[in-house]
């Protein structure tokens, strides 16, 4: 897949685990679809042309700092 992407902090620990890290002021569609779908693609990216991957994959965390709410629906909790 030929697609460029531009995350906002992009960052890998020593154990090669990836950090993706994306900030939206203003309120966006699909927002958690577009999330998914964007860390798929440093999953992707380990791994190994021909038969003898196998599959072993580095954790890939996605943070979304939002200054919107991903939902309409309220939820109330009570107290003890």
């Amino acid at each position: 897949m030929d697609r460029n992407v531009v995350f906002d902090l992009y960052c890998e620990n020593e154990l090669g685990e990836k950090f993706i890290v994306e900030m939206q002021k203003a309120k966006q569609s699909f927002f958690k679809d577009r999330s998914v779908f964007y860390s798929t693609f440093p999953i992707q990216e380990q791994g190994v042309k021909g038969n003898t991957w196998n599959f072993q994959l580095k954790a890939v965390f996605a943070v979304g700092i939002l200054d919107f709410f991903l939902t309409t629906r309220i939820i109330r909790i009570s107290p003890l």
